[in-house]
């Protein structure tokens, strides 16, 4: 991977809302009266339009030298992004937007992976603490959680993570056999023939019939940002799917594909097998969260052991998915106050 600037696992920005019976998804609809308009960006509704089902609407915002996943729930938004885009600078028009809809800001969950940083980033996005001190400003009523995890093992990769909530909710963090799942994964080095062959310049088609193939269904839309990345989203029900593929220019080749999706722990942990099989990357990192918000007096709802066991168990299936196959887990790492779990795994080629 060249370092030109594109920063590992994507940034990802998560906003709960409470305060009543409204839905957020109207704010976000070309008809409406007030449409949100966030800074620098705009929702493609012209060349993509949005892709939407019964659980939550899902928009590709348009920068100028890349692009952002939206995705608008009744009462929850989820960015995320890659690069040096400054999601953290939409939470207050996001928050201005949510109370015309009478809903209140009522937790944030940020995530920023980092393998390769920007040579120099802009304000408020030049660090992992600024971001962090700038959220911080945003909610300086909010009780705030911030870690770094960073395995001993592989210390070049790591995830950030910052969770602030207000004195009415707290962050549920009890992993459950049942419960929903978020994987987050990041790939160095697909494969170049596979890259080449499925994500080229007149392969638009093929990304989303990957899509489909991936996540089993055919209400896959395609996006596409010639000629520097191509996109991907799929959404069935409350799960979602999306596939970023980012093409180097510098050396023409294909440096950097993400995935994320939502599902139950078998759900993901095939997902995740599907997803190697495909990419087939030099190294993969991945943070696997089961991060729910409720009302609660109490700040932070604390792990109980089966948590920890539920926990231990999907580490252990994400690794013998991926082993079957030829991966390896080389690093493992836990924040246990947000329950956020990061692995990194590579070839088995030459062990």
């Amino acid at each position: 991977m060249d370092t030109s600037g594109f920063e590992g696992i994507a940034k990802r920005l998560e906003l709960h809302f409470s305060g009543g019976d409204s839905d957020l998804r109207p704010l976000f609809d070309s008809r409406s009266t007030e449409p949100v308009v966030l800074d620098g960006v705009r929702p493609s509704r012209t060349a993509d339009p949005p892709v939407v089902n019964q659980c939550f609407d899902s928009y590709v915002l348009l920068q100028p030298e890349s692009e952002s996943s939206l995705f608008v729930y009744p009462t929850k938004i989820i960015i995320k992004t890659r690069g040096t885009n400054q999601i953290c600078r939409y939470i207050d028009q996001l928050k201005d937007g949510a109370q015309k809809k009478c809903l209140a800001l009522s937790v944030c969950v940020y995530t920023q992976g980092f393998f390769t940083l920007p040579p120099s980033g802009t304000f408020p996005n030049s660090s992992f603490k600024e971001e962090v001190a700038f959220l911080e400003a945003s909610v300086p009523s909010f009780c705030i959680k911030t870690d770094v995890i960073t395995p001993l093992e592989m210390p070049s990769h790591s995830l950030g993570v910052c969770i602030a909530c207000d004195e009415t909710h707290n962050i549920a963090v009890q992993h459950t056999p049942d419960g929903l799942y978020t994987i987050q994964v990041c790939m160095i080095q697909p494969h170049h023939a596979l890259a080449k062959k499925n994500f080229g310049p007149k392969s638009y088609d093929k990304l989303g019939a990957v899509v489909a193939e991936l996540h089993l269904v055919r209400d896959d839309r395609n996006t596409t940002s010639s000629p520097c990345r191509y996109s991907a989203r799929s959404i069935h029900r409350d799960p979602f799917l999306m596939i970023d593929v980012t093409v180097t220019q510098e050396v023409r080749s294909y440096g950097y594909a993400s995935f994320e999706c939502v599902g139950s722990i078998e759900d993901v942990v095939q997902m995740l097998k599907k997803v190697v099989d495909v990419f087939d990357p030099a190294t993969m990192s991945v943070s696997t969260t089961c991060i729910n918000s409720k009302a609660s007096t109490e700040v932070v709802l604390p792990q109980t052991e089966v948590s920890q066991d539920v926990l231990q168990k999907v580490s252990k299936d994400m690794e013998n998915a991926v082993k079957d196959i030829g991966f390896k887990c080389r690093s493992f790492g836990v924040d246990k106050s947000t329950a956020v779990m990061f692995q990194t795994f590579s070839p088995r080629r030459g062990d």
